[in-house]
């Protein structure tokens, strides 16, 4: 929308993220980010989930939170955002501060093709933790007990691939050797949307292995509601 857009990051620029950022969003620089570079924007807008920025920039500043993961809360002077309703009410019981719920919009590519006999999941590929937890290991015990129900169904697991969680990924690769079961990792969204086009089934479990961790659980869930519009079945 002719704005000039500059991303900064706190942390060390990893080559897939670079490349990855370089596909989706040619022409935007990245960076890394250093206390009051705020300063130079108009508007500043925080999306990271264990620093608050300062408010510094000339005309809005905001935090876009999927959930409130630290104590500390927000300086005043900073506008909340919260990714749901979910969310919206944990900032309010751990910070007390007021946030608007600011739903992210579904993109108008996905739609129904001729559906397969496919079960498909899709999310990062990264490690359970209190932070996250995909539950990709629960995913494949199951595919595994009811193999023989599900024969000739395949399960697909897609997404990015989170930097320094190879080791991770090639775990789940071997725990599902056997099965009818592919990854695919790093998936253009035009890939993506040609999976939930084609899979008959949507598999979302995440916080099944932790859930009495609010942090661990789904804070959105946009992953189903987008093979919804895909005409898949969810199974959340």
């Amino acid at each position: 929308m002719n704005h000039d857009v500059t991303v900064f990051t706190r942390n060390k620029i990893h080559p897939i993220i670079l490349n990855n950022w370089g596909h989706l969003f040619p022409g935007t620089p990245i960076r890394r980010y250093w206390g009051g570079c705020e300063k130079s924007f108009d508007c500043a807008i925080n999306i990271d989930h264990f620093v608050h920025s300062l408010p510094l920039a000339k005309k809005s500043n905001l935090e876009f939170i999927f959930f409130p993961q630290i104590d500390e809360p927000p300086p005043e002077g900073m506008r909340l955002l919260a990714v749901s309703n979910f969310t919206r009410e944990h900032i309010k019981l751990k910070w007390n501060r007021d946030a608007d719920t600011f739903y992210v919009p579904i993109k108008g590519i996905y739609k129904p093709l001729r559906k397969q006999k496919v079960i498909l999941h899709v999310s990062r590929f990264t490690e359970p933790s209190e932070w996250a937890d995909k539950a990709h290991r629960q995913m494949i015990q199951v595919f595994r007990m009811y193999q023989r129900e599900f024969e000739d169904w395949q399960l697909i697991f897609a997404g990015s691939l989170d930097p320094n969680q190879e080791d991770y990924f090639n775990e789940l690769t071997l725990m599902a050797q056997g099965l009818n079961a592919s990854f695919m990792m790093n998936v253009s969204d035009m890939e993506v949307a040609e999976l939930y086009g084609k899979a008959s089934v949507y598999w979302h479990a995440t916080g099944v292995s932790i859930p009495q961790i609010p942090s661990a659980q789904e804070h959105l869930g946009l992953a189903p509601l987008e093979a919804q519009s895909a005409g898949c079945v969810p199974v959340c």
